[in-house]
């Protein structure tokens, strides 16, 4: 942000977009098999969450800037907190609108690709988890007797997804909410809003780095190992831990 230099910005978006992708995605890339990249469920769901979010972010932005200066904006703090990469161009979180802040909560809790730099849940493990959902409602409406065979599109090719997947799949992400809403507790016992207290902690739980200002060498203990132990636990992915 200190450089103020658009050329900047854009080469520091592509290297975060190349930073939070799986980095088999990179060989397939590097190898020519372009549709296989494309076809991969992380790089549909990127693609996806791209197109809803970022027009939503210049729209909210927009009643404060103009339409270049919210686009430059949005675009870059949005690949920033997906990414887990902790950039920023704002001179603070605190002056932007609460419902800005609220998606880059929701990007720095979903994380991006398995096998990349990035922290969070990790995109294949949320794109799992919808469609799981989806297969679910499917088989409450079709006949109970049909067996079906579920696929995921993983680095180009279709996998199987067996049961237990889906099962520890869930598992993961339920623990992660649940770290998610007790250091957003803890923050907020110390005086802090919800809103500013989720944002702080799910920087930190996804390793990530954006802060409104409550995480820094002024914050109190509690503070400063709360925020420690969900890095700890939210870069290791709990399970390592616990075994």
């Amino acid at each position: 942000g200190h450089y103020n230099n658009l050329g900047i910005e854009i080469t520091t978006i592509v290297l975060m977009i190349l930073g939070g992708t799986n980095f088999f995605v990179h060989l397939m890339l590097i190898r020519g098999k372009i549709k296989n990249v494309f076809k991969h469920v992380e790089i549909k769901l990127l693609g996806v969450l791209t197109v809803i979010f970022i027009p939503f972010l210049v729209l909210n932005m927009m009643e404060n800037a103009s339409f270049a200066s919210a686009l430059r904006i949005s675009s870059f703090q949005f690949f920033s907190a997906i990414t887990g990469t902790g950039y920023q161009t704002v001179d603070s979180f605190v002056l932007l609108p609460h419902f800005f802040n609220l998606v880059l909560i929701i990007m720095m809790v979903l994380g991006a690709g398995m096998g990349s730099t990035a922290g969070g849940m990790k995109q294949y493990r949320v794109a799992l988890a919808f469609k799981s959902m989806y297969w679910n409602i499917k088989d409450q409406l079709s006949h109970k007797k049909t067996i079906k065979t579920r696929f995921i599109n993983r680095l180009g090719t279709k996998t199987i997804v067996e049961k237990e997947e889906i099962i520890q799949n869930h598992s993961f992400l339920m623990v992660y909410i649940l770290f998610l809403v007790v250091g957003t507790l803890i923050f907020t016992s110390y005086g802090y809003s919800v809103l500013d207290s989720l944002f702080e902690f799910a920087s930190a739980l996804g390793t990530v780095g954006l802060s409104v200002g409550i995480t820094g060498y002024h914050a109190v203990p509690g503070i400063m190992w709360t925020a420690t132990l969900g890095m700890f636990f939210g870069r290791l992915e709990f399970y390592v831990i616990f075994v």
